[in-house]
């Protein structure tokens, strides 16, 4: 079998970058989560508080296995109004993760 060597003369292959966001709201953080191990109401009864927690996976000290172990990505703070609001947006994500109705007919 011949391996064959690149043509130089070749123009390079053109890679497409992503654009850099223009907008500040673009630079927003995406939080991952699989917990809420700690919420409250602070501030004078208030602010309502989330702690968001996700499982961080490294190699162990040793090079063989997995370390698992849960961290905190995000601490939620917002106003008690705002609770009717985030319920809402769950119920919504709720009813589209739902599996759609199926009629049976004999």
């Amino acid at each position: 079998m011949v391996k064959e060597t690149p043509d130089a003369s070749a123009p390079a292959p053109v890679v497409k970058k992503i654009p850099l966001a223009q907008v500040a709201s673009d630079l927003a953080p995406i939080i991952y989560f699989e917990n809420i191990d700690s919420h409250g109401i602070g501030g004078a009864g208030q602010i309502a508080n989330l702690t968001l927690e996700a499982l961080r996976h490294t190699s162990s000290d040793t090079g063989f296995g997995v370390t698992t172990e849960r961290v905190i990505v995000a601490h939620l703070r917002f106003p008690i109004a705002a609770i009717a609001i985030v319920e809402q947006a769950l119920n919504q994500i709720k009813l589209m993760a739902a599996p759609a109705a199926t009629s049976t007919s004999n």
